[in-house]
């Protein structure tokens, strides 16, 4: 008998940890858009030092890039045809997974324009992007904090109802 329940307790404390997990997933994605955005922010200041000092060439810029350590984002080391490779880039599964459509919009808007005008066009809309960046970043590190506790709390205590009722 007090095996038996020494069993369901168990049970039940392991349901509340994977209830738990689960709500600590999300919390781990709003984490990861932070982090990109800050990827992203950290290239637009990469791109603005190049635009204001250095001006390479894009296809020059970011085989040179490659070599900047980002937590989400990755360039490869040669990039044979740029037009290609920006589209390519711009379809990474981590920006379909991480950003809400109309944040994926804009971003894309800004990338596909990339080299399109002159340094000084660059410059303005550059500090744009990165305006809107800083927005964005501003409301992921909020929303983490914000609904963080929430949805591990929220994991954790369906995760004990339904122990409870299995019980």
């Amino acid at each position: 008998m007090t095996a038996i329940l020494f069993f369901k307790i168990v049970g039940a404390f392991c349901i509340v940890f994977c209830g738990w997990s689960i709500g600590n997933q999300k919390v781990v994605h709003l984490r990861k858009k932070a982090t990109l955005i800050s990827d992203l922010l950290h290239l637009l200041e990469l791109l603005c030092a190049n635009f204001t000092y250095v001006n390479l060439a894009l296809p020059q810029f970011f085989e040179k890039a490659s070599e900047t350590e980002f937590a989400l984002l990755s360039f490869p080391s040669e990039i044979p045809d740029f037009a290609i490779w920006k589209n390519e880039f711009s379809e990474m599964p981590v920006f379909d997974s991480l950003f809400s459509p109309e944040e994926k919009n804009a971003f894309l808007d800004y990338w596909q324009a990339l080299g399109s005008t002159g340094p000084e066009e660059e410059l303005d809309r550059l500090a744009f992007y990165r305006e809107k960046l800083h927005l964005s970043l501003s409301a992921a590190q909020e929303q983490s904090r914000t609904y963080g506790r929430m949805y591990r709390n929220l994991g954790a205590s369906l995760a004990a109802i339904i122990a409870v009722l299995l019980l």
